[in-house]
C-alpha cells in the first residue's frame, strides 16, 4: 500500500511536469501614458491642412500679382508719355516675376508638403490601430482580463478620447488653419514628447499581449516567441515579453534625436518622419509673397526698387559699352520724372496706374471706367481684350491714313498743257519729260515718273503705322491668357519702339 502511494505520487508528478506552464499575463497598458501618443498623431494629422492652408496663400498671391500685371500692362499701353510708359511696363514685368518666384515656391512647398502628410499619415495609422487593438483586446473583460486601464481602475478603459478626437479613428483635420511645428511636439531636437517612459500601469496579471510561456521557449500559445526586445509602431514603442510577468513596454527616446531641425544620419522611420515635417516647417516659413492684392503688388515691386531693376537691365542691354554703367542712374532719372522725388513713389505709380481708362465689361454691357473701378482677373482680361481691339482699330486707322496721304502725293498731276509751258521755261521735269533729243522735241507727260520721297520719309511712314501695331501684336500673344509667363523684353523693348515711332 505504501509502495503504491509512492508510485502514484511519482505518476502524478509526472503528468504535472508534462503539461505546459501557464504564461503569466503582464501589466495592462495606461490609458494616461498611452494618450501621449494619441495626442502625438492628433500633431501628425494636421500636416496636409497646413500645407494646403499654405498653398492657398500662396494662390492668392500669384492672383493678386497677376492682377498687378495685367493692371500695369493696360497702363503702359495707354500711358501719355515715353517714360510713364517705359516704367508701368517694367512695373509689369517686376510683377510678372513675383508669379515666378511665387509658383517655384508652390512647387517646393508640394514637395516637402506631401512627402511630409505621407509619412504622417503612416505614423499616424500605426498609432490609431494600436490603441485600437488595446482597447478591443479589452472590450467585455470587465476587471478580469483587459490590456487598456485608466489611472488606477480595475477595469478596461473605454473612452479613447482625446479633446474631442476619437484616438482609434483620426482623419485628417481639413479646418486646421496654422499648425504651430515648434512647440509641445517638435523643437530643434526632435520630438518633445517622445521620451523613455514605461506604458504599463499598475493593474498586474491582466493583459496577455506581452505574455510568454517560458523564456526563449517557442511556443504556439505565445504571441512572441523570444524575450528579447522588439519594436513596434515604426520602433517608437519598444517590447518584451517575458515569462515571470516582468515585461516591458516602453517608449523610444527621439526627443534629442536631432540637432536644429535635422536627425543627419536617419535610421528608422520616425526618424525619416522628422526630417519630412522639419523640411515642411521650413517651406513653410521661408514663403514670402509681394502683396495680396494688386494694389500692394504693385507698392512692393516699385518700393522695393523691383520695377528699377527692370528698366535698368533693359537699359544696360542696349546702351553702349561707354554708357552701360549709367543705366541705373538713367532707369532712377526716369523714376523720378514719372512720379517725382519724393518719398511716395511707390504710391503715385500705383495712383496712376489705376487712374488708367479702361472698359469695364460686366455681363452685356460696357462703360468707361478707371481700372480702379475693375476687379478681379475675370473682369480685367475682358477690359484688357476691349483695350487690344481699341489700339489695334487706332493702328489700323493711322496706317490707313498714312497710306492714303502716301498715295495723293504720288498721284500725276501733270497735263501736256503744263508740261508744253514747263518746256517753254526750260524746266520739263518732275513728272515731265522731252519726247526726243532734237530741235523739235517737244515737253510732254511722263507716265513712268514717280515722286521722290523726302529723305526717310517712306521708311518712316512704315514704322508709324506698324511698328505700334506690331508691338501690340507681339506683346499680346506672349500676354494673354494671363496664365502664360510674360517675356521681360516685351514689356520694355517693344514699348520703347511704340513711343520712339
Amino acid at each position: 500500500m505504501h509502495k503504491s502511494r509512492i508510485f502514484l505520487a511519482i505518476a502524478v508528478l509526472s503528468l504535472a511536469a508534462s503539461r505546459p506552464a501557464e504564461p503569466a499575463a503582464h501589466n495592462a497598458f495606461k490609458w494616461d501614458e498611452v494618450k501621449h501618443l494619441c495626442s502625438f498623431a492628433v500633431f501628425l494629422k494636421k500636416v496636409p491642412a497646413a500645407v494646403r492652408h499654405k498653398a492657398a496663400e500662396a494662390q492668392r498671391a500669384i492672383e493678386a500679382a497677376a492682377e498687378a500685371r495685367t493692371q500695369a500692362t493696360m497702363a503702359a499701353y495707354k500711358a501719355p508719355g515715353r517714360n510713364e510708359s517705359i516704367v508701368y511696363a517694367a512695373t509689369a514685368a517686376a510683377a510678372d516675376n513675383c508669379i515666378s518666384a511665387t509658383r517655384a515656391d508652390m512647387e517646393d512647398l508640394y514637395s516637402k508638403g506631401l512627402t511630409a502628410t505621407a509619412k504622417a499619415a503612416q505614423t499616424t495609422g500605426h498609432i490609431e490601430e494600436f490603441i485600437n487593438l488595446l482597447k478591443v483586446a479589452g472590450a467585455g473583460g470587465d476587471s478580469t482580463g483587459y490590456c487598456l486601464q485608466t489611472a488606477a481602475s480595475d477595469a478596461p478603459t473605454a473612452d479613447t478620447t482625446l479633446d474631442g478626437d476619437e484616438c482609434t479613428q483620426l482623419d485628417f483635420d481639413d479646418k486646421a488653419a496654422q499648425l504651430t511645428f515648434e512647440g509641445d511636439h517638435m523643437t530643434a531636437t526632435g520630438f518633445k514628447q517622445l521620451s523613455t517612459k514605461s506604458l504599463l500601469g499598475s493593474q498586474a496579471s491582466k493583459c496577455a499581449l506581452l505574455a510568454k510561456n517560458a523564456d526563449d521557449t517557442v511556443a504556439a500559445t505565445d504571441l512572441f516567441q523570444k524575450k528579447k526586445e522588439q519594436k513596434l509602431l515604426q520602433g517608437l514603442l519598444k517590447v518584451s515579453a517575458k515569462h515571470d510577468g516582468a515585461s516591458t513596454a516602453t517608449l523610444e527616446s527621439l526627443n534629442t534625436a536631432a540637432a536644429d531641425w535635422a536627425i543627419k544620419q536617419p535610421t528608422t522611420q520616425l526618424h525619416k518622419l522628422y526630417n519630412a515635417l522639419a523640411e515642411a516647417k521650413a517651406t513653410i516659413e521661408k514663403q514670402t509673397y509681394c502683396g495680396t492684392d494688386a494694389k500692394s503688388v504693385i507698392l512692393h515691386v516699385v518700393g522695393a526698387g523691383k520695377t528699377g531693376e527692370e528698366i535698368e537691365k533693359y537699359l544696360k542691354a542696349i546702351y553702349p559699352a561707354d554708357k552701360k554703367n549709367t543705366a541705373k542712374t538713367d532707369a532712377q532719372a526716369m523714376i523720378d520724372k514719372v512720379a517725382g522725388t519724393a518719398d511716395n513713389q511707390k504710391a503715385k505709380i500705383q495712383e496712376q496706374i489705376v487712374n488708367t481708362g479702361a472698359t469695364k465689361i460686366q455681363g452685356t454691357t460696357a462703360e468707361s471706367k478707371q481700372l480702379k473701378d475693375i476687379s478681379g482677373n475675370e473682369q480685367l482680361q475682358a477690359a484688357f481684350i476691349a483695350q487690344r481691339v481699341e489700339l489695334f482699330d487706332a493702328s489700323s486707322s493711322a496706317a490707313k491714313a498714312c497710306q492714303s496721304q502716301k498715295t495723293q502725293t504720288t498721284k500725276i498731276t501733270e497735263t501736256d498743257a503744263t508740261c508744253e509751258k514747263k518746256g517753254k521755261e526750260n524746266n520739263c521735269k518732275d513728272g515731265c519729260k522731252w519726247n526726243s533729243e532734237g530741235e523739235n522735241k517737244t515737253c510732254v507727260v511722263d507716265p513712268n515718273y514717280k515722286p521722290k520721297q523726302a529723305e526717310g520719309g517712306e521708311k518712316s511712314e512704315n514704322l508709324s503705322s506698324t511698328r505700334p501695331l506690331f508691338c501690340l501684336q507681339f506683346c499680346f500673344s506672349n500676354f494673354f491668357p494671363l496664365k502664360f509667363s510674360l517675356k521681360n523684353s516685351c514689356y520694355l523693348k517693344n514699348f520703347l519702339i511704340y513711343f520712339n515711332t
